[in-house]
């Protein structure tokens, strides 16, 4: 397991639930390993995304500060599909 991604001020995570980043409407995350995505509670439909990370990729993660709020992840210095935008708003 290999979760990434962004949090508020207000998100607590919980290491003995096992609650991280994307688990709760205060925080967004990504995992590569399971090509899942998270915010809040999703169904399984909606949480697959990404292509499968393997060792040695370089996994890059971005947000647009402005008002689309776009959170993205990259494998490779690529955002292409399978990765790409992840959240909006």
């Amino acid at each position: 397991i290999c979760q990434v991604g962004w949090a508020t001020p207000d998100f607590a995570p919980d290491f003995r639930s096992g609650e991280g980043v994307g688990d709760c409407d205060k925080s967004w995350g990504f995992d590569g390993i399971r090509q899942l995505k998270w915010h809040s509670p999703m169904d399984e439909d909606e949480s697959k995304f990404g292509s499968e990370w393997k060792t040695g990729d370089v996994i890059g993660i971005s947000v647009d500060l402005s008002e689309s709020g776009a959170m993205a992840c990259s494998v490779n210095g690529s955002f292409d599909a399978l990765n790409g935008t992840a959240f909006t708003g």
